[in-house]
């Protein structure tokens, strides 16, 4: 993938992002793995699931998650890095799926002994999820 865009259902571009492989040491193969819309309390965003290779130990996945700001712009709101391969929740069957409690966005991997859960939550200050804690 060497770029990647969202639009709307009328075929506008909301967000587009363009990788420069020329600033890159390595050469890198990003792939979206998959979508899904997060369901939260009073919220919905989007999560983008993506994998990059070559990668290191563990497998790293990253997420980028979407949503509309006060103005009702679609903006990058974080990007998340799991230390493993994630277990995250199934999306139900409109591609959606609900965060815990209404408001946290979990990720986490099995490292062979418990498993690493790192919980973002979305600030409404910040317009950005934050993490909450790595446990």
């Amino acid at each position: 993938m060497t770029s990647w865009t969202i639009q709307d259902a009328t075929g506008a571009t909301l967000f587009r992002e363009v990788f420069d492989y020329t600033k890159q040491e390595t050469a890198n193969v990003n792939t979206i793995q998959r979508v899904v819309v997060l369901v939260g309390e009073a919220r919905r965003f989007l999560a983008v699931e993506m994998t990059q290779e070559p990668t290191g130990p563990g497998e790293a996945q990253g997420y980028v998650l979407f949503g509309f700001d006060r103005t009702g712009k679609l903006r990058r709101l974080a990007r998340v890095t799991n230390d493993g391969p994630s277990i995250l929740k199934s999306s139900g069957p409109g591609g959606e799926m609900p965060l815990a409690n209404g408001r946290y966005f979990d990720i986490g991997y099995w490292n062979g002994w418990f498993t690493v859960i790192s919980r973002y939550e979305y600030d409404e200050a910040r317009e950005q999820f934050v993490a909450r804690n790595r446990c």
